[in-house]
């Protein structure tokens, strides 16, 4: 996979992804259980995030052929950022996931010119949990190869 490839892959399958929902089913949205998506997102992204924050102390201690080459060739920098990117966008997904219903609920001009503000919401909301994923994945992703 090239680095441009690698750098930019997780935020384009996040893009297409939530165009695509919203261009081939734009009611699948309002179908969705939000209440009970929030409250799995919570769970799932809370312990995502204590997961990457343990890898986080791991990787200062790992000390393999591969793991010295990526700090030889500047790589090792990339993987750090892969994994700040994992961790915020992991926390901000958590912290979403609280103030979404406040976000709903403090709305007062949902339907101002024919542009409802919720269903927006609700498009971020799919985004921010296909973009953590995504993020996370890559992560995991290039983490098992440097340790295996």
């Amino acid at each position: 996979m090239s680095k441009i490839t690698e750098k930019y892959y997780p935020l384009v399958i996040s893009i297409v992804t939530t165009i695509s929902i919203f261009v081939i089913d734009r009611d699948l949205i309002k179908v969705i259980k939000f209440g009970e998506l929030i409250n799995s997102t919570l769970i799932v992204f809370s312990v995502l995030l204590g997961f990457l924050l343990t890898v986080t102390t791991l990787m200062h201690t790992i000390d393999n052929e591969k793991m010295n080459t990526l700090r030889q060739t500047g790589n090792y920098l990339d993987l750090i950022g892969y994994l700040n990117k994992a961790v915020y966008s992991a926390l901000f997904t958590s912290v979403f996931s609280l103030f979404k219903p406040l976000f709903e609920k403090f709305i007062f001009f949902t339907n101002f010119y024919n542009f409802d503000l919720k269903l927006v919401i609700k498009y971020l909301f799919v985004f921010l949990i296909i973009l953590s994923i995504s993020y996370t994945f890559r992560f995991i992703n290039l983490f098992l190869k440097i340790i295996s």
